[in-house]
C-alpha cells in the first residue's frame, strides 16, 4: 500500500538457493531457535521421546523454558 492507501506493485528478481550442506544445517538451526523462541512466549512445552532421543530437542533447554513460564507473573487476572 501506498501512503495514499492505493495498491502497490514491486517487481522482485528471483533467487535460486542451492541446499547444500551448510545451509541445510544453518537451516536446522534457525527452525530450532524459532521453536525454542515460540515455545519460550507460549509456555506450551511440547515433545517427544523421539525427538529427545534424536537430539532435536534438549530436555534441560526445554525445563528452563517452562521453569521461567511458571515463574512469570499473570498478568491481567483478577485478585479475587
Amino acid at each position: 500500500m501506498t501512503a495514499q492507501g492505493k495498491r502497490a506493485l514491486r517487481k522482485l528478481d528471483d533467487e535460486i538457493v542451492l541446499p547444500d550442506a551448510a545451509f541445510q544445517g544453518w537451516l536446522a538451526q534457525e527452525r530450532r531457535a524459532s521453536r525454542l523462541a515460540v515455545l519460550k512466549v507460549t509456555g506450551r512445552v511440547e515433545t517427544s521421546l523421539e525427538r529427545l532421543a534424536s537430539g532435536e530437542d534438549d530436555f534441560r533447554t526445554l525445563l528452563e523454558i517452562r521453569k521461567g513460564r511458571l515463574q512469570k507473573p499473570k498478568t491481567g487476572r483478577s485478585a479475587h
